[in-house]
């Protein structure tokens, strides 16, 4: 077996639930277990044309109901009391920040600046493709509540353990060709180059933007500003082109959403002065299927992370809904519920014209964040 350390620091505030998230945020192995399996999905994704062969594979590595895992994760805190990574904190988010993260009522947060002894156990023949991973996954991925948005950005104390994106395909070939003996046990076939495929967020459909010294609070800025409607700028785009008139039983014929590629659900409020207010909510569905008192939840196709000097946008342009996908605006919440009849709730609207593509991600990376495209598959190719 072979140690494998790192230290590691929070650039951003980290919203992570422990045991008891009501007193403090707890930085788990787990949590970083689930890092590496999903960045473990992203490069090796790319290299097998079936899910059930992916999951063969990571089981191997990382454990399933059926069989444990050969990595083993350990945190430490500064002083390498390893009791004492739990940390209770009052976030104070103002402004542009708290608006990234959102309406939750989220407190307790591993504080920016935070530093942690990372130590990974693993069998000898692995330990240099869990060492890529690792370093793959702190350099472009992040951990916690929002940490698509940019909360929980994480950064190697020895920047010098980033992975750059000139050394990405190098370093997935590795893993591939370390992976080859475990896939030929399974009798699964690892292509010798990547699959451009659309299915599911992998390496083959990956594009990488960075920025140098890119504030998070004008990112979160030109995010609000993003959203914002062009004509009248105190409401978002879905609210004035749809939501407002939604409350008021109106229909939003010609309505063509926007920002849902940004994540699935969205929740808007009824602007009123009373203690209730009507809530509604933007969300997808299948159309010949139903699904009764559950969000069919879509995670934001990107990530963007923040280290010292340097930030990464992340985006998977694969597929955000399936074929058969409609966006749906929905009443929510208990004032519906109080309403006398059927006649007072606004009916469901069904949207099915409606983009599939992540050009207007795209957009605001390049357009907004003047971000530069540094990685792209397609364009190796």
């Amino acid at each position: 077996m072979e140690k494998l350390e790192y230290e590691i620091e929070f650039i951003t505030p980290a919203f992570i639930g422990g045991a008891d998230p009501g007193e403090y945020a707890e930085l788990r192995p787990a949590s970083f277990v689930g890092l590496l399996r999903y960045w473990f999905r992203v490069i090796v994704g790319a290299y097998v044309k079936k899910s059930e062969e992916l999951f063969k594979l990571e089981s191997e590595l990382f454990g399933s109901q059926e069989r444990a895992g050969k990595v083993f994760v350990r945190v430490y805190s500064e002083d390498h009391d390893r009791k004492k990574y739990k940390f209770y904190d009052n976030a104070n988010l103002k402004g542009m920040e708290r608006y990234i993260l959102g309406p939750a009522n989220r407190k307790k947060c591993i504080p920016k600046g935070s530093k942690f002894e990372i130590k990974i156990i693993t069998p000898d023949n692995i330990s240099q493709l869990v060492d890529t991973i690792f370093r793959f996954a702190i350099t472009y991925g992040n951990i916690g509540y929002r940490a698509r948005k940019g909360f929980g950005s994480m950064d190697f104390t020895d920047s010098s353990l980033r992975m750059s994106p000139d050394a990405i395909l190098e370093n997935a070939e590795l893993v591939v060709s370390i992976l080859k003996p475990i896939a030929d046990k399974h009798r699964i076939n690892m292509e010798s180059e990547t699959e451009f495929s659309f299915y599911t967020p992998n390496m083959s459909n990956m594009v990488i933007y960075e920025l140098t010294n890119l504030n998070f609070n004008y990112y979160a800025q030109k995010y609000r500003e993003f959203r914002k409607h062009q004509e009248d700028p105190d409401y978002t785009y879905e609210y004035k082109e749809c939501i407002d008139k939604f409350f008021d039983g109106d229909s939003c014929n010609n309505f063509i959403p926007k920002h849902h590629l940004f994540g699935l659900p969205i929740q808007f409020l009824k602007r009123s002065k009373g203690k209730i207010k009507a809530q509604a909510q933007l969300n997808w569905d299948y159309r010949y299927k139903t699904s009764k008192d559950k969000d069919m939840r879509r995670a934001a196709p990107f990530w963007i992370s923040f280290k010292k000097d340097i930030t990464y946008a992340v985006l998977f342009k694969a597929k955000f809904l399936p074929d058969d996908g409609i966006l749906v605006v929905k009443p929510k919440g208990k004032y519906w519920k109080q309403c006398k009849n059927d006649e007072e709730r606004p009916r469901d609207i069904v949207i099915e014209d409606f983009s599939r593509d992540m050009t207007i991600i795209e957009e605001f990376f390049k357009d907004r964040l003047k971000m530069t495209q540094v990685f792209s598959l397609e364009a190796l190719k």
